[in-house]
């Protein structure tokens, strides 16, 4: 089974050589790394290029360029539409993963066939509150138990660490809102709306690097435009759906 690892590329330059490391040193074998240049100012793919030419695992590397400056959710877009894997996994650029992270999930992957997988993380960098992966590992089954487990809280809504099924994100156009920030919040939303199963793996397998200048670390006007429009989209993707709209979870979820 093949896992597509989607990783943007902008301004990283003191981290990028960890996390691409921890990649190319995963246990499981069958792997596709696709890097997105997003115009990055500094000397990020110089870096990249240097580690691909000397890891003996380099050839499973693929390096797109954007002609312009897009943002996140466009170079995770990108890397989707370019991705052969059967599953895909998100990763950013200054954070890193264990060398068995996709081992642990793709084990559970090929086991269940859920529509992702969700695996723990722990947060280095600074002491602050992230929401916290409460479920214990095992498989989750049914839309009904997925959407409430995360209206819950019980899963976070970061996009990385989880290994979502390719055919799942083509089928219902699961791209990330372009143009905005926070837009995991909306991803994940959308995933929890549409996945059928979903299979946890309680260990430890991605290391949140939270940066001093981070956008949950930086609160401003822009910040919250974003999260008025996130909200409108979460509305409109409700309100083009019956069942979401007679789901008693949603309004939970919403405060409402």
């Amino acid at each position: 089974m093949k896992v597509s690892i989607i990783v943007p590329v902008y301004n990283v330059a003191k981290y990028i050589e960890r996390c691409l490391l921890s990649v190319l040193n995963q246990t499981w074998p069958d792997l596709e790394v696709i890097l997105v240049n997003d115009c990055t100012p500094d000397n990020s793919m110089e870096i990249v290029r240097r580690v691909v030419a000397s890891h003996p695992r380099g050839a499973v590397v693929r390096c797109l360029e954007h002609e312009e400056n897009r943002g996140l959710s466009a170079a995770r877009n990108t890397g989707i539409l370019a991705s052969v894997g059967d599953y895909l996994y998100f990763l950013d650029s200054d954070d890193y993963i264990s060398a068995n992270a996709i081992e642990l999930l793709a084990d559970a992957a090929v086991q269940k066939r859920p529509d992702f997988v969700i695996g723990n993380y722990e947060v280095t960098g600074a002491r602050r509150w992230a929401p916290p992966l409460s479920l214990g590992t095992g498989f989750y089954e049914g839309n009904a138990l997925v959407l409430s487990t995360y209206v819950q809280g019980k899963w976070y809504v970061m996009a990385w660490n989880k290994l979502v099924s390719r055919p799942l994100v083509l089928q219902h156009k699961l791209y990330f809102q372009e143009g905005i920030v926070h837009e995991d919040d909306l991803w994940s939303f959308k995933l929890a709306c549409m996945a059928q199963s979903m299979y946890v793996v309680g260990e430890t397998t991605y290391y949140y690097s939270m940066q001093p200048d981070s956008i949950m670390r930086a609160p401003s006007m822009r910040n919250l435009e974003c999260r008025v429009l996130v909200l409108g989209y979460i509305y409109d993707f409700i309100r083009s759906s019956r069942c979401l709209q007679d789901n008693r979870d949603i309004y939970i979820f919403l405060r409402l």
